[in-house]
């Protein structure tokens, strides 16, 4: 069962929204709770890129009752890493003395209990655990596996008498060769993002043989961004079969999964690069590569027919000077403690063509200028898009240029609206309030990297909205 980091943090946040509306109108629960958690550590290299140890629970008899209609047990045992490790490291778990099925929860390797154990009787079990480092390079990696199990005793306010729960360590991890491996991947690239530069996308295409697919194989992308102050870059993989489906970057990546069963099967894919937020000065850098690698760890050789390929056979970037069609506005505002003014972005469908980007999403390009009398917060944000956004502390005569691409999650060939939110909050750090007043500049442009000219119908526009 592969797996990526712990959980996302936008399902928890749905999670205990819907949470907070149950206890607003449900009775109290009744419930204990019993847990207990270990952990495994590996030092992976490229020499020894996988590790194997293992796992071993025990539960004494009562703390598995007996379902009797009136009290109910459910547990888990859950395994999952460290956030920095998500899509770096692949997380497998089988049962030593018993099969189990692994399934997955907010990413982490979810076992149930009444898998591992039979209610009322002493229990111990396995479990052998093992660790893939999929992009192995010339350092070393050291590798955490949290181990968590808790059991939740319904209708009862204190566990039951006598019910004791652990996880010990039953092998200490050792690390391994990968076994016969074939590998490719493209070459490394350094990319650049900036004001002018601020996107770019790579068309990627991976073939595997037959006798690869019989291994074990997976694709991955290697990306590291550099750690500049007020960037967010945004590194996405988009399948050609799916493009309204990116793949999810914090797991393994399963790109042959729907190939036939005979025959050398390609998959071709888009990887884009796009600054989001930034100040104007600002750069930011990806080195990146992406590949796949099969590996036949119950063989002594590779199958003489096993091969797998990475070829970058498109590139794009957007940028300052290709044809665009865009537009401007502007305005200011009195702030006495909080005001918000809404730009709401809108592109006809003419102005957002599919082959005129190339293999980048729209590029829409945009410059907000934020001046301002006295100190005062500023928070930007665009409403449709799942992000926080980027904030900005003025003084008495501050300035801010911010980049941002408001247009970034449109589709192709459709009308689409965005809205550009500008959040001001006055007053110090102290406490004192003040009014301020804030002008702002907006110079938004929709540019076309892989065309001749912009389409000659093309639209946008942009409207202002005061919301207090």
């Amino acid at each position: 069962m592969q797996v990526s980091a712990r959980r996302r943090a936008s399902a928890i946040f749905v999670l205990l929204v819907a949470c907070a509306g149950l206890l607003a109108t449900s009775p109290a629960i009744i419930e204990s709770k019993l847990t207990a958690s270990g952990g495994l550590i590996a030092t992976l290299t490229s020499s020894e890129p996988r590790a194997t140890g293992r796992l071993r629970i025990s539960l004494t008899a009562a703390a598995l009752p007996v379902d009797d209609g009136l009290y109910r047990t459910d547990g888990a045992l859950t395994l999952d890493l460290p956030d920095h490790l998500s899509g770096v490291i692949s997380l497998n778990a089988r049962g030593v003395d018993i099969p189990v099925v692994p399934g997955e929860g907010y990413g982490a390797i979810v076992i149930p209990v009444e898998q591992l154990c039979r209610v009322a009787e002493p229990c111990e079990r396995e479990l052998e655990v093992s660790v893939d480092w999929l992009a192995p390079d010339s350092t070393s990696l050291s590798v955490t596996v949290n181990a968590n199990l808790e059991l939740v005793y319904h209708e009862r306010e204190v566990v039951p008498e006598g019910a004791q729960i652990a996880i010990e360590q039953g092998a200490t991890m050792t690390a391994l060769p990968a076994g016969p491996t074939i590998r490719a991947a493209t070459e490394q690239e350094l990319i650049v993002l900036d004001a002018e530069h601020w996107a770019a996308a790579r068309h990627v295409v991976l073939t595997a043989s037959e006798a690869a697919r019989r291994g074990q194989l997976l694709a991955f992308l290697d990306q590291r961004v550099g750690q500049l102050p007020q960037r967010d870059v945004s590194v996405t993989l988009v399948p050609d079969g799916a493009p309204g489906e990116p793949i999810p970057l914090d797991e393994p990546i399963d790109a042959f999964a729907t190939c036939p069963e005979t025959g050398e099967c390609r998959r071709s894919f888009t990887v884009r690069f796009e600054l989001r937020w930034a100040e104007r000065g600002a750069a930011a850098s990806v080195q990146w590569s992406m590949g796949a690698r099969a590996t036949f760890p119950d063989a002594n050789e590779v199958p003489r027919d096993a091969s797998v390929s990475a070829q970058v056979n498109g590139r794009t970037s957007a940028a300052i000077g290709a044809p665009s069609v865009g537009t401007s506005a502007s305005g200011d505002f009195e702030a006495d403690g909080h005001a918000q003014v809404s730009l709401r972005i809108q592109a006809d469908a003419a102005a957002l063509p599919h082959a005129g980007f190339g293999y980048l999403t729209p590029a829409g390009h945009a410059v907000l200028t934020l001046r301002s009398t006295g100190y005062a917060t500023v928070i930007v944000s665009v409403n449709e898009e799942r992000t926080i956004g980027t904030s900005r502390v003025l003084d008495e005569g501050g300035e801010a240029h911010i980049v941002v691409n408001p247009l970034k999650t449109c589709a192709y060939e459709q009308a689409c609206t965005r809205t550009l939110t500008i959040n001001v909050t006055s007053g110090r750090p102290d406490g004192s309030v003040g009014t301020v007043e804030i002008s702002w500049e907006l110079d938004l442009a929709v540019t076309y990297p892989a065309a001749a000219a912009a389409p000659p119908d093309a639209q946008v526009s942009v409207v202002v909205h005061r919301d207090g």
